[in-house]
């Protein structure tokens, strides 16, 4: 546009060799010309200048708006994020209180484990004492009954032997024995007595007699 406002403007000031082929007339129109297009323009160039400033204007409203619009967005996200701090502290905080709780409730367990095993063990020592303590009574009375029957064994064996040593003295003292017969009427007396009356009739009677025969002697004689 500005080239052939240029052109046209050279055209009536009668430059380039048109000066003789030009009449005033038309020079005259083509003044009238440009001074229509230099108006034109001038219009033109002041719509497009108030058009700049409205497009500059709506622009500027624009990027208010979306500055206002990220400031709000980032007030938004301030808060949100705040809130978020907010809340994870308190979750933090209520799970360090159930981790606290659970860890005292766990603490109380083992004490109240530990309790039970210890009193537990102690039953377990004081029964196994008493069962140790009967067990001891019991093997001391075990033992006083066995030395009591030995005791008595000892002595039945010392009574056996006594009675044996003393149905030997008799078996021994019946076989030392000679009976008489005299006249139907039996004497008995030691055969030791008889022998030590040597040389007499009844010391003649036994002499050769073995020991232990029990039949009686006959002496055909008058007991009287």
């Amino acid at each position: 546009m500005l080239s052939v406002l240029h052109s046209i403007w050279k055209i009536a000031a009668g430059g380039d060799g048109y000066e003789n082929t030009l009449s005033t007339s038309a020079a005259e129109e083509s003044a009238q010309l440009v001074t229509t297009l230099t108006s034109d323009f001038e219009e033109l160039t002041c719509d497009l200048r108030r058009l700049l400033t409205v497009w500059s204007s709506r622009c500027n409203a624009t990027l208010v708006m979306k500055q206002q619009e990220l400031a709000s967005t980032e007030r938004g996200l301030a808060d949100e994020r705040a809130r978020l701090y907010l809340e994870f502290d308190d979750y933090k905080a209520r799970e360090m209180r159930k981790l606290h709780e659970a860890q005292q409730r766990l603490d109380n367990t083992l004490a109240d484990v530990t309790k039970q095993i210890e009193s537990e063990k102690e039953a377990a020592r004081q029964r196994i004492e008493g069962e140790r303590e009967k067990f001891e009574l019991e093997r001391q009375r075990f033992m006083r009954s066995i030395r009591q029957v030995e005791g008595d064994l000892a002595e039945a064996m010392k009574r056996i032997e006594e009675e044996n040593r003393r149905v030997r003295n008799i078996k021994l003292s019946q076989s030392r024995m000679v009976e008489f017969n005299v006249g139907g009427q039996l004497f008995q007396t030691s055969r030791s007595t008889v022998e030590s009356q040597r040389g007499s009739l009844l010391c003649d009677l036994i002499s050769g007699r073995h020991e232990g025969i029990s039949m009686p002697i006959f002496i055909d004689r008058d007991p009287a």
